[in-house]
């Protein structure tokens, strides 16, 4: 990948998977190399109905877990980003990942989607 002056806007999918975390690293180091660049960060939360009787916890309380967990996972990582001169924006949603990542790339109109190899 050459320098370029162009500033780019980037979306990585993440999962807290070791091949998520390289992603996300591949993805700041791709960013930094454009200055002005914006990374989004992105984890996708699609968790399959739960009958609620067979949870001591009700699903609505296991989905706002999972999305606390993901924030803050998200939150650091993109201030561990920041200090490297790279803006990184969390975001966590209530969706399958793929239709996600591809809603979210659109929104943006981002110029380029990374993703880990597995998960």
């Amino acid at each position: 990948m050459s320098a370029s002056p162009e500033s780019l806007v980037v979306v990585v999918g993440s999962d807290g998977s070791a091949d998520s975390e390289r992603a996300i690293e591949w993805a700041a180091a791709a960013a930094a190399i454009h200055s002005g660049s914006t990374l989004h960060l992105l984890e996708a939360l699609a968790l399959p109905p739960t009958p609620t009787h067979s949870w001591s916890i009700a699903p609505a309380a296991l989905v706002a877990e999972a999305e606390s967990r993901a924030s803050a996972r998200l939150a650091a990582r993109a201030a561990g980003i920041a200090g490297r001169g790279v803006q990184a924006v969390p975001h966590v949603r209530r969706f399958f990942p793929v239709e996600a990542i591809v809603e979210l790339a659109q929104d943006l109109r981002a110029d380029l989607i990374v993703l880990g190899r597995h998960g």
